[in-house]
């Protein structure tokens, strides 16, 4: 029977210590990561990569959520083609760009932070979010989208 099963387990897994727990399936992670992606692209890449990401990183638990929504892509007023520019150093071509538009890039920061959207931003900017993690950057790719100038 499983019932019996199930609490022969469960009183094996009393007598074991916190200590020999970690690592064990279903064990506590120090991190959650949450992603949400397109169907295509869960099955195409990412599952594919699955295997390795959790080798690599076992204290993450990556809880993966699809759906065909697209994903909101924030933009800057002042940097109208920094998009097609980073698609165009990639593998992929620039999807249609809608949605909305800001005039800072603290204020993208900010909402994609909160999970509204992904976002180009100067590293040089974010490093403390990126250090703090409330920012990732997923890929090593940069676009030169022109200079800052201090007054």
């Amino acid at each position: 029977m499983k019932g019996g099963r199930y609490i022969r387990l469960w009183n094996t897994a009393l007598t074991l210590s916190p200590a020999r727990l970690t690592g064990l399936p279903g064990s506590a992670k120090s991190e959650i990561l949450k992603v949400g992606v397109v169907t295509t692209f869960a099955v195409g890449w990412l599952l594919p990569h699955l295997a390795a990401f959790q080798r690599s990183h076992p204290a993450i638990d990556l809880r993966i959520s699809t759906n065909n929504n697209r994903v909101v892509i924030l933009r800057r007023s002042y940097r109208d083609d920094e998009w097609p520019r980073w698609f165009a150093g990639g593998e992929g071509a620039c999807p249609p760009l809608t949605g909305p538009i800001f005039e800072s890039s603290v204020a993208i920061a900010n909402i994609a932070v909160d999970g509204g959207g992904v976002a180009l931003l100067p590293v040089a900017m974010f490093t403390r979010h990126i250090d703090e993690r409330r920012l990732v950057q997923p890929f090593a790719a940069r676009v030169a989208a022109g200079s800052y100038y201090l007054t």
